[in-house]
């Protein structure tokens, strides 16, 4: 960070909460929150940075829209399978075999709350389950699974 922006940040720790909420105001063009003098101290530091970083960019700025309306963003949600689907993947030559439950999926006899708690058993990684099983990029469920 620049020099600049770091003495706006730190220059802030000698504003009382009055002169906080003028600066607030000057950084985002609106009324303050109800909140103590650190946490709008922490807001106009926060904006110092992202305006001195380029801010966010449009695709971010969509999304968190998007997650702030309680809509889901990123891999499509997998809650759609019907119990009794059987989700196939090859994985380093073997066949590995996932059953949609009423409760979650069923994996070597032994129950799993979601795709990605059976991705990093296989894997021993961190991978997103529907990514794991093709579910996100094809889009489609029935691309990559079979009833029965």
């Amino acid at each position: 960070m620049n020099d600049i922006a770091s003495n706006r940040i730190a220059h802030l720790q000698s504003l009382r909460k009055a002169e906080l909420k003028i600066e607030w105001r000057r950084h985002y063009d609106g009324d303050p929150p109800d909140v103590g003098a650190a946490i709008l101290r922490a807001g106009i530091a926060y904006r110092i940075r992202e305006r001195k970083s380029g801010g966010l960019s449009r695709s971010l700025q969509s999304k968190l829209r998007l997650i702030a309306q309680g809509e889901a963003i990123g891999d499509k949600p997998i809650g759609r399978l019907k119990p009794g689907t059987k989700l196939v993947r090859r994985w380093k030559g073997r066949t590995i075999i996932v059953l949609a439950t009423e409760n979650g999926f069923l994996f070597e006899d032994k129950s799993y709350g979601s795709l990605s708690e059976i991705a990093r058993k296989v894997t021993g990684a961190r991978w997103s389950g529907p990514r794991f099983f093709a579910l996100a990029r094809a889009g489609k469920v029935a691309a990559h699974a079979s009833g029965g």
